[in-house]
């Protein structure tokens, strides 16, 4: 019976790196005498209790770094796997990042995803293709050609980490295979509507200057990373500001270029806010923005 279940909580980043990396995890255990809880977690608005951690067997904690990580710790004590690859979160808890006495991976040399395949299947040389292709796109690298089709049609199709999806994409064989190319045929034709819009929201954007960069301000809601590529491809940008509300917060995510090592170090930036990230991929949030008053004021 479900109630005699052991529970494993993952708490994930809440993006496809996060998605992947809590469904690795999750297909680690026998669904017959676990009870997996997924909980998606974000910067500034983090979700785990006490309570929740007290009631687990085991707890993940993946593709992010608590703010209040020395309590977590010690919260879940030796039931914790923690993975990540942030670069702040190096910068802010090195002891923690760098201790042999908490299991798990945590390297900047790859997304959590692919850490996470690595961490629990130490045999195998490569992951599949579903988790490199996500991989390789949240660590803006793009070394493989159908990284950034798979990556549109996986977005479309794929929500959650517990979507029925992964137990195929997790798995081998031509089932596999035919997924993965069904979703690239489709991110192909996603690509072709989504450069339109890019162009569109480059066109609502502002220029600025942002800790002496040349930078877009752009106002977005979706496909972030993207846009942010077509602003710093362009010569006349170094950095791509997006921002949209969210709730009672302006989100900002910033974008530069990983293949020119003079570009901006987004993470640095971020951080200066209460924000982390990645050195051409981060983000930080403006908090208690009382949205009404702009139309009532």
């Amino acid at each position: 019976m479900t109630d005699n279940k052991r529970t494993i909580l993952i708490y994930y980043h809440d993006d496809n790196d996060g998605y992947c990396a809590a469904a690795v995890a999750g297909n680690c255990y026998d669904r017959n005498e676990f009870a997996i809880k997924f909980v998606a977690i974000n910067y500034g608005k983090e979700s785990w209790n006490k309570e929740e951690i007290g009631a687990a067997e085991k707890v993940w904690l993946l593709d992010f770094t608590s703010d209040k990580m020395d309590e977590f710790v010690k919260v879940c004590g030796p039931k914790l796997t923690w993975i990540d690859h942030h670069k702040t979160a190096i910068e802010k808890f090195p002891e923690l990042w760098n201790s042999s006495n908490i299991p798990g991976i945590r390297s900047i040399e790859k997304a959590a995803c692919v850490l996470t395949w690595e961490y629990a299947h130490p045999e195998t040389l490569s992951p599949p293709a579903a988790v490199a292709y996500i991989g390789d796109k949240d660590m803006w690298r793009f070394e493989y050609d159908e990284t950034r089709a798979f990556s549109a049609g996986f977005s479309l199709m794929v929500k959650t980490p517990e979507d029925p999806a992964w137990e195929v994409l997790l798995g081998s064989g031509p089932e596999c295979k035919d997924t993965v190319n069904k979703m690239i045929s489709l991110g192909e034709l996603l690509l072709e509507s989504q450069n339109y819009k890019l162009q569109k929201a480059f066109e609502r954007g502002v220029d600025c200057t942002f800790h002496n960069w040349r930078a877009r301000l752009v106002n977005t809601t979706g496909s972030i990373s993207e846009l942010g590529e077509f602003v710093y491809r362009k010569p006349e940008y170094d950095i791509a500001i997006m921002w949209q509300a969210v709730e009672d917060m302006v989100v900002f995510s910033l974008r530069s270029d990983s293949g020119n090592p003079d570009s901006p170090d987004c993470a640095e930036i971020a951080q200066q806010y209460g924000g982390g990230g990645h050195r051409n991929a981060a983000g930080f949030q403006k908090k208690n923005m009382d949205f009404p008053r702009l139309l009532f004021c």
